[in-house]
């Protein structure tokens, strides 16, 4: 693997993507691993306007030039992850899901795909100062994750969220909040260059658990292919 110090500002920038926030109200430098349409889009939200530095990557952390205070992982069903990899790639929105299904050469496709992200989950697993996020948790209840900061971060890290900040972080990256931003461009490969959210037209679909049922056509190809991070990650139940 190539490492951080070897790469040109073009590649730093497409691998890394950090955002200084000097008014955060806590002032440690966190980073940010998912694989790509696990969540991680929310997740940075919430992160960026907590902390003082918040990094987003969905390559290795042995690539990082500075080491994070901690760092937080989301991982969400791989099924929804890569239903909705496809869906964002096919320009699929809730209007036309219906008119196209994802096939089961499009399921052996963007499996392949994500595979090398799947298994980076395994490798930051292996850190001691990560906190592992799971979508499905917290979807829709954001205290999920304000907990999990509070609690899971390395001993060192005092961290606090009060009951104000945390309402007033609900309302602002709230997941209508996020579709009604996103709208405003029709396809994923548009977005506001001086936007800092991360959103990009026909960004969500419904952002429900088991909506890449809605997507393919063969939910058992989809669920065989997927079998061993299902166990892996505890979604085989």
């Amino acid at each position: 693997m190539k490492y951080i110090d070897s790469w040109s500002e073009k590649e730093r920038h497409r691998h890394y993507h950090t955002i200084s926030n000097p008014d955060a109200p806590f002032k440690q430098c966190v980073a940010q691993f998912g694989p790509p349409r696990s969540g991680t889009t929310v997740v940075h939200q919430i992160l960026c306007s907590l902390f003082k530095e918040t990094t987003k990557t969905h390559s290795h952390y042995n690539q990082l030039k500075q080491v994070p205070d901690f760092w937080v992982c989301t991982i969400r069903d791989p099924r929804d992850v890569i239903a909705s990899y496809w869906r964002v790639n096919r320009n699929v929105t809730t209007e036309n899901y219906e008119d196209t299904k994802m096939s089961n050469m499009d399921i052996d496709e963007f499996y392949l795909k994500h595979l090398r992200w799947f298994h980076l989950v395994s490798d930051y697993h292996k850190l001691a100062n990560a906190i592992f996020l799971q979508y499905e948790k917290y979807v829709n209840n954001f205290d999920y994750i304000f907990d999990k900061l509070e609690n899971g971060a390395h001993e060192t890290i005092n961290i606090s969220i009060n009951q104000d900040l945390r309402k007033a972080l609900k309302h602002n990256h709230s997941i209508d909040r996020n579709k009604q931003f996103a709208s405003k461009h029709q396809y994923f490969d548009q977005h506001d260059a001086a936007d800092v959210s991360g959103l990009h037209g026909n960004h969500i679909f419904s952002g429900a658990h088991g909506s890449w049922r809605l997507l393919v056509e063969n939910e058992k190809y989809m669920t065989d292919k997927t079998n061993s991070f299902l166990k892996a990650w505890n979604y085989d139940e």
